[in-house]
């Protein structure tokens, strides 16, 4: 039996075993799923790349790898049915485009998701679309702030260091404490909320929405996070200036533990800033950096599925070495911007979108 007919046959039992339904519960045979994930990859390693820097098996690899369960349902039916090189290609870019661009790249607007590869792709679109009603504004963070702060105890959630504008102004804060400028730092990012009125950005953001719900579920149906919403205690945290910039490039992450609402922080290899080791928890007995959130304020806690979302991101864009690529497109021609002073459509864009659709 060749690698196409195995995956193939394993996918059929797992969908004839499982059903249609993407449940949030984990699968009775789970086992099921990771055999049909072993032949997907082998499609995917036989993948006849269009020249040398065609990554396209390295992120389906990762994104197979490392979703939860029900994720990898949704990736295995998606490949399933959609594969000759050409859709695998496609595949790869969407989730690129809709996905691990907008997450690497933090703020500012990015290129268009690609085409999406999803049955119904149009229509849920349009459906998440039609919730969309008020697209959220920086004036807003300036209360989620404010409120974040409080729920935090005007500390950043990692170091424990004291936000410095609050040991100034209340009074009965310590004032020999160590302190720190801190910012509103987004789990998932503003930029995936910010539409402004725009229709054709509008319809963009419901797409990378609709791809996220479609394999992170849980992020509707459990954090109940929209596009609307993306200003919300249970989207965001307190953290000092210098960790905020590492959060956002997903170079570090919050995995969670057997413990509610405690996470170990998992550190990648561009973390370079070692000199804030110091002031994170210190390893534990099986090296993890933990970390537990709780407030007495009745402000929701950052959510737990929103983290693993952020979590398992980092991952894929690791494993997948995606990262650097994203990065680099934009960090080596962010001066194009200024050819766009008069308006037209931003070279960086073009740039950007050249640069993934011909890796």
């Amino acid at each position: 039996m060749t690698d196409e007919n195995a995956f193939d046959h394993d996918l059929s039992s797992v969908m004839s075993n499982l059903g249609d339904s993407i449940s949030l519960e984990p699968p009775s045979d789970p086992d099921l799923i990771n055999t049909a994930c072993e032949s997907c990859l082998a499609r995917v390693r036989n993948y006849r790349r269009r020249h040398p820097a065609d990554d396209t098996p390295e992120v389906l690899s990762a994104f197979v790898s490392h979703l939860p369960l029900h994720g990898k349902k949704v990736m295995l039916k998606l490949v399933h049915e959609n594969a000759t090189d050409t859709q695998l290609h496609q595949i790869a870019l969407h989730l690129t485009t809709a996905i691990l661009v907008p997450m690497k790249a933090g703020g500012g607007r990015t290129p268009n998701a690609s085409v999406s590869p999803f049955e119904n792709a149009v229509e849920e679109r349009d459906s998440w679309a039609g919730i969309m009603i008020s697209s959220p504004t920086r004036s807003d963070q300036k209360r989620l702030k404010e409120t974040c702060l409080v729920r935090d105890n005007h500390r950043c959630v990692l170091t424990g260091l004291w936000d410095i504008a609050s040991v100034v102004e209340i009074p009965q804060l310590n004032k020999k404490a160590p302190t720190s400028p801190t910012q509103l730092v987004h789990i998932i990012p503003f930029s995936l909320g910010s539409y402004s009125g725009d229709t054709n950005r509008e319809r963009d953001i419901a797409q990378k929405w609709a791809t996220l719900y479609a394999i992170f579920p849980g992020l509707y149906r459990l954090a109940q996070l929209e596009p609307d919403a993306i200003n919300t205690p249970k989207n965001a945290m307190t953290m000092i200036s210098a960790l905020h910039e590492h959060f956002g490039k997903l170079e570090f992450s919050l995995e969670s533990t057997e413990i509610e609402n405690t996470y170990h922080i998992e550190l990648y290899p561009n973390f370079q800033s070692s000199g804030l080791l110091v002031h994170l928890p210190p390893p534990d007995q099986k090296g993890r950096r933990l970390v537990h959130f709780e407030t007495s304020s009745g402000i929701e806690l950052p959510h737990p599925a929103i983290l693993q979302t952020h979590a398992v991101l980092a991952k894929i864009l690791h494993a997948s070495r995606k990262g650097e690529h994203i990065e680099k497109a934009i960090r080596d021609q962010d001066q194009l911007r200024c050819m766009a002073a008069d308006g037209s459509t931003d070279p960086l864009q073009i740039y950007i979108a050249y640069q993934l659709s011909v890796r």
